[in-house]
């Protein structure tokens, strides 16, 4: 039934759902490719969808996908100005999934750059731990140390102030 509602409705937020609900199947089936294929044909056509930001987590959360596989896809969107939100969330999901799958550098330009283009964007503060931990595991260490000090004047987010104390030991 998803599959007759994506298309008979493209482009619109029903047909939207409707791809997010197939790639979750697919996922469920564990056929990982087809989900993110699915998913990456949204973003691409769809880069207004009010489904954008939810089409990008479930993206970076696909099991079995390569990191450079991932980030040759996203890559592009990273450097989409006519599309600043799709920007955005590709840059923020890259330096997640960079900093996930043991690429720091990856990570830390993405969050770097995420952070300059982007300081007032929801996930800003969401955005701080991991490039805290990305400067960490690069080993700019003063960079680090000034970002640890910043994170409690700007942690609102609960899971961010209960790794406060595990960052300053």
């Amino acid at each position: 039934l998803a599959d007759k509602v994506a298309e008979a409705l493209p482009g619109s937020s029903t047909g939207d759902q409707a791809v997010l609900l197939l790639a979750e199947i697919e996922e469920l089936r564990e056929r990982s490719q087809l989900a993110f294929s699915r998913l990456a044909q949204l973003i691409e056509a769809r880069p207004g969808s009010p489904l954008l930001p939810a089409a990008f987590r479930q993206l970076a959360q696909i099991e079995n996908i390569p990191f450079r596989f991932f980030e040759s896809q996203v890559n592009p969107w990273t450097e989409d100005e006519a599309h600043p939100t799709r920007r955005a969330l590709a840059l923020f999901y890259t330096g997640i999934v960079a900093r996930q799958s043991g690429a720091p550098d990856i990570a830390l330009n993405a969050l770097d750059q995420f952070l300059k283009d982007f300081p007032l964007h929801p996930l800003t503060e969401e955005a701080l731990l991991p490039h805290t931990e990305a400067l960490l595991a690069a080993r700019r260490l003063y960079e680090a140390g000034l970002a640890i000090r910043q994170l409690p004047e700007n942690a609102e987010l609960p899971s961010v102030r209960q790794s406060l104390p595990h960052l300053e030991a």
